[in-house]
């Protein structure tokens, strides 16, 4: 019978690890930098609507956001798609639909404002109405810009990007991008923007303003009724590397949209496609890159058990979506807030205005460094298929101060 003896700290080491060597602890292998407080740049509320207009408050939201997506979660009244660069006019801010072809809408009862920790709505079925419930996920960028750009070269007009904050007087994009944004609302420590530009309908390229490679975007024609246009980079710019947000395709070919080509630290490229770069019409993206502790974008193939495949991302997931790759099937979005607890079998679909709808076989665990699934369903977790998964942090698993997530 053999013997191990194992220290785990119980004691001193007896020698000094050789030079370049660590003890093997969490402290040692987390990231180098980590964002320890996703809270300050992703959150997820849930509410009820009521008679006339509302104020929507999240005190664990600790930011003012610039993107909010919004379902009815009982009902089916479209997804609504509010930012601060496409911005507002009459008072209510422009609205899209991700389970929707059409362009930009003519606003009337819709987001007022966004404030710390939420915003403001006027009463309608798709974003605050009496006996209606609902779910609002919401992202910083780097704030409201207030002018539109005219320049094609050199320094963007005053005032037309928001960066970090703060309004750029003279902001020049990097990366010689060919065509220049009209608006820009950059985060860079979250790596999150939102670029609004005027398409040429050819081959174009235009910053992101990130200072590192976007790994997931999304983009679409504001002006007339397209599809939404989807970038991932564990899609990449294999054959098969296009999909869509309102559709339950497959990924398919299609080098008329981003080119085949993937982003640099500066610039995204797109092509002809009308639904990201038509001719005089523009355009809306949103565009992330991964940081460690906050948001993370991969993929995998499934197991088709009920001890389902785990995925590692280096925290406690607040919002999670999962579209299968080689087959029909819609977007899955699950959060931390619509359940509580392990496992989540209720999901919303990004393509649908369908109300949540809830599967045991398509149940997933949201874990302190990852997510795991508990079901076999075949737009989950079958070996037969590929993902692609996206996922923002609730918690880092380790964050700069020695803690971390905990298990829910």
């Amino acid at each position: 019978q053999s013997q191990v003896r194992v220290n785990f700290g119980q004691k001193p080491f007896k020698f000094p690890p050789p030079d370049g060597f660590q003890p093997l602890n969490t402290a040692n292998t987390r990231p180098v930098k980590v964002i320890s407080r996703p809270d300050q740049y992703v959150g997820v509320t849930t509410y009820s609507g009521s008679t006339g207009t509302g104020t929507i408050k999240d005190d664990n939201i600790n930011f003012t956001p610039d993107f909010v997506w919004v379902k009815d979660r009982g009902g089916t009244e479209v997804h609504a798609l509010y930012d601060t660069v496409r911005g507002s006019t009459g008072g209510n801010f422009y609205r899209l639909s991700s389970n929707s072809t059409a362009g930009n809408n003519s606003p009337t009862n819709e987001l007022t404002s966004m404030i710390r920790g939420g915003f403001t709505a006027n009463n309608n079925g798709h974003i605050y109405y009496n006996g209606k419930y609902y779910v609002s996920w919401m992202w910083k960028a780097g704030g409201t810009p207030t002018a539109t750009n005219t320049q094609t070269s050199g320094a963007m007009t005053a005032n037309s990007v928001s960066l970090d904050g703060v309004l750029q007087s003279a902001y020049t994009p990097s990366g010689s991008p060919s065509t220049y944004p009209k608006k820009m609302s950059i985060g860079t420590k979250q790596g999150f923007s939102i670029v609004q530009f005027e398409g040429t309908g050819a081959n174009a390229t235009i910053p992101h303003g990130l200072g590192k490679p976007a790994k997931f975007m999304i983009v679409k024609n504001i002006d007339e009724a397209t599809g939404w246009g989807v970038y991932h980079d564990a899609i990449g710019t294999a054959t098969n590397n296009y999909i869509e947000l309102q559709s339950t395709g497959a990924a398919g070919a299609d080098d008329t949209a981003f080119q085949d080509t993937a982003p640099t630290s500066d610039v995204f490229s797109v092509g002809s496609k009308a639904a990201v770069n038509d001719t005089n019409d523009d355009s809306i993206a949103y565009i992330w890159a991964e940081v460690p502790g906050l948001q993370k974008f991969g993929t995998y193939t499934g197991n088709s058990s009920s001890d389902g495949i785990f995925i590692e991302t280096g925290f406690r997931p607040a919002v999670l979506w999962i579209k299968t790759l080689n087959t029909p099937s819609s977007w899955y979005v699950y959060d931390s807030e619509r359940e509580k607890f392990n496992p989540l079998d209720t999901a919303l679909f990004a393509n649908l205005s369908n109300a949540e709808s809830t599967n045991s076989n398509a149940a997933v665990d949201l874990l302190s460094n990852g997510f795991k699934f508990r079901g076999n369903a075949g737009a989950t977790n079958s070996s037969s298929y590929n993902y692609i998964y996206c996922a923002w942090a609730e918690a880092p698993s380790i964050d700069l101060f020695g803690g971390g997530a905990n298990a829910r």
